[in-house]
């Protein structure tokens, strides 16, 4: 959870900036059924070893559980995320969705923290 008092970041995981395009695929909507099992594109712009943020073209109601493909080709893989969706803001022609991955996924996330934090180590340390 992102949450900011007087100031400071209450975030458990440190973020890294990218661009990534993903496929977002939603599972459940408990406030909109009508968008479950419906397929959208959309960029990755930040990750944690907790959560993501992410556009795409569509809302996306806080609490919708969706699962995304993330391509990390230079690390030679492909990420299969699934987050619950905690806000989601319009922007120009987009928008912008924060969501938080899910539980169950932290039990087989290790290979997802640690190209995270390979690459926060990288970005604040470099060679």
């Amino acid at each position: 959870m992102i949450e900011s008092i007087a100031g400071r970041e209450r975030r458990r995981h440190r973020r890294l900036a990218c661009e990534r395009p993903a496929s977002i695929h939603v599972v459940h909507c408990p406030d909109d059924p009508r968008l479950e099992r419906r397929s959208l594109y959309g960029m990755v712009r930040n990750i944690s070893a907790g959560g993501l943020k992410f556009t795409c073209p569509q809302s996306l109601p806080p609490g919708t559980l969706v699962h995304l493909d993330v391509a990390m080709p230079e690390r030679g893989c492909l990420f299969k995320l699934a987050a619950r969706t905690v806000r989601s803001t319009p922007r120009t022609d987009r928008f912008e969705v924060g969501a938080a991955l899910e539980d169950s996924f932290f039990r087989r996330r290790d290979p997802w923290a640690r190209m995270v934090f390979d690459a926060l180590r990288e970005l604040n340390d470099p060679v």
